[in-house]
């Protein structure tokens, strides 16, 4: 982790922007090599409750000409867990050189101790996310929203799934005081382990009678 370093450029706004680096590469890496995979409870956030500005344009969201995302919560094994907070303490050490923010630290645990983190999946502009979707033993391949959308409605939102993932440490995100490191996937496979939702007979399949209990009703 002591190779990994910080490109801090000046944009044209006046803010500084850090992206981390190994040997002058972007840091770019398998989360989920042979044998692993990461698990998410609850699928893409597509609601924004919280945060309706941050909707992107293709679930209603206000036009934009930058690149937009959906965000995945993904559990982390032990393993990955001690990797990604290793890389960010080192990207926080670097980030402390200069940037005067408070590190917001990449790895969050839940009550129940379980080490999450959030993934962002660029949908569109110039470099979307390379996706796959495992369906019945097939691997359906693509990118962008209109690849994913038909799937999303299939699968309720991938809310639960399991995934593999290759990782770009993109950037230091910087706001209201605080600051922190944003992953993105490059490549992401997705296979939802929802259950199918339960079928029901219809209870009003008479019309007859149910016309019937309309029309003699002298209420």
């Amino acid at each position: 982790m002591e190779k990994v370093s910080l490109n801090a450029y000046k944009l044209a706004t006046g803010k500084m922007s850090y992206t981390p680096m190994l040997d002058e590469m972007r840091l770019r890496f398998d989360l989920t090599p042979q044998g692993a995979l990461v698990r998410s409870n609850w699928g893409f956030e597509t609601r924004y409750k919280m945060n309706p500005e941050k909707k992107p344009s293709f679930l209603g969201g206000p036009s934009t000409s930058k690149m937009e995302s959906l965000e995945m919560n993904v559990e982390l094994t032990k393993e990955q867990a001690t990797f990604i907070i290793s890389l960010d303490l080192q990207v926080s050490k670097e980030f402390a050189k200069n940037g005067k923010a408070n590190w917001h630290p990449a790895v969050r645990f839940t009550d129940s101790s379980i080490p999450m983190l959030k993934v962002r999946v660029p949908i569109t502009g110039n470099d979307p996310a390379a996706l796959k979707v495992v369906d019945e033993g097939t691997f359906h391949k693509g990118e962008g929203w209109n690849f994913l959308q038909p799937w999303m409605s299939k699968t309720r939102d991938f809310g639960p799934c399991k995934a593999k993932v290759v990782l770009v440490a993109s950037r230091v995100w910087e706001m209201g005081g605080r600051a922190g490191l944003l992953f993105q996937a490059a490549e992401m496979t997705l296979m939802s382990v929802a259950k199918p939702r339960p079928q029901f007979e219809s209870a009003q399949d008479d019309e007859e009678e149910m016309m019937a209990d309309f029309v003699n009703d002298e209420v």
